[in-house]
């Protein structure tokens, strides 16, 4: 039995990291993965006039999504082709108190891609051959995870065998 002497990665040990990185949140546009800042965060602070817009038309947006299919469903039942007073008044009451409770909430966890599940097979098979004594049959540590996945040679990868997977599934079709 051969064991790893090789010490792990800087960013693995417990030193304490130069810069502090701002959170980061990950785009995919096709098969390539972005990272773009989380400018706010929770604490009290000032809005600009245009943040101060835009976070209260998402909200405007997400309660417009939300009474849609209220005024859809009230459309059904009308036997004309507007709504009368009666139905808006009703529509504008359970907005109001949809509005009344209404906060923004985190965004939900998304399905993850091809490219991110990808990313993670190639990101564990490198930790696992660079390191095999450190993680023997344990689960692998997500932040280590995350490092790898930054790395431009786990990525090009991962797009390299989703490449030859899209090229196979292709020609299975044709």
């Amino acid at each position: 039995m051969t064991i790893d002497t090789r010490p792990l990665p800087t960013y693995y040990c417990n030193i304490p990291p130069l810069l502090e990185l701002a959170p980061m949140t990950t785009i995919i546009i096709h098969k390539y993965q972005f990272t773009v800042s989380d400018l706010y965060s929770p604490g009290p602070h000032e809005l600009t006039d245009n943040e101060a817009q835009t976070l209260n038309s998402v909200r405007a947006d997400n309660i417009r999504n939300n009474a849609y299919k209220w005024v859809e469903e009230a459309e059904r039942n009308t036997t004309t082709s507007l709504l009368d007073s009666e139905s808006l008044r009703s529509i504008q009451s359970r907005i109001s108190e949809l509005d009344a409770r209404y906060e923004l909430a985190p965004r939900k966890p998304f399905r993850s891609s091809p490219l991110q599940d990808m990313l993670r097979i190639v990101a564990m098979e490198r930790i696992r051959t660079q390191y095999p004594s450190a993680f023997p049959l344990l689960q692998l540590p997500d932040d280590l995870i995350q490092q790898f996945i930054l790395d431009p040679t786990v990525q090009s990868e991962a797009r390299r065998r989703l490449a030859i997977r899209d090229q196979l599934i292709r020609e299975s079709l044709s």
